[in-house]
């Protein structure tokens, strides 16, 4: 391997995820160890089976449902103050979410520094995924799942939200 560290950790996709995935036994199990290299570059490449191993196992509902929200909003940053007046629609659509607590901001806690990131402009508050890849599993998801798009649509908070579900749909091809 040399020193294909430095190359890995440069990679514009590198996340600690990423490489906590290609360290799990199970993941790489098959892969021959003069292979394990680029079975890493792979992931950082392509690193769907990470996120779908993030979103589907390690993930609660009210999280996936705030990634799909910010999702619904930008594929960059956005403001706190509209994350959490969408968000917060959207989990009063939900029966089955507490919202007797601060749903929010115990979200926003816990996915800070694995999903999400957090930058100041002037003192305001933006929200944005970690890394560009998280974007790329959220609509690959989001396309191939017609529920969660009518969800997204019917709790709008913001004309952004439709704008943004219906490109998804011609993305599809509907």
């Amino acid at each position: 391997a040399g020193r294909k560290y430095i190359q890995i950790i440069k990679h514009k996709n590198y996340n600690p995820r990423i490489i906590e995935y290609s360290t799990q036994k199970m993941n790489y199990e098959n892969v021959l160890p003069s292979q394990y290299v680029e079975f890493i570059f792979r992931k950082l490449e392509n690193p769907k089976d990470v996120w779908a191993d993030e979103f589907r196992n390690r993930l609660e509902d009210v999280d996936r449902i705030m990634m799909n929200t910010l999702y619904s909003l930008t594929n960059t940053t956005v403001k706190n103050k509209y994350l959490e007046k969408a968000f917060n629609k959207r989990v009063r659509s939900c029966k089955h979410i507490d919202s007797s607590i601060n749903v929010f901001d115990d979200v926003i806690f816990r996915l800070t520094k694995s999903l999400l990131k957090n930058t100041y402009e002037r003192d305001i508050l933006n929200i944005g995924v970690i890394n560009p890849s998280v974007n790329d599993y959220i609509h690959f998801t989001i396309s191939n799942n017609i529920n969660e798009r009518i969800s997204i649509i019917e709790s709008a908070e913001y004309i952004e939200q439709i704008k943004y579900e219906y490109t998804i749909i011609e993305d599809c091809g509907m």
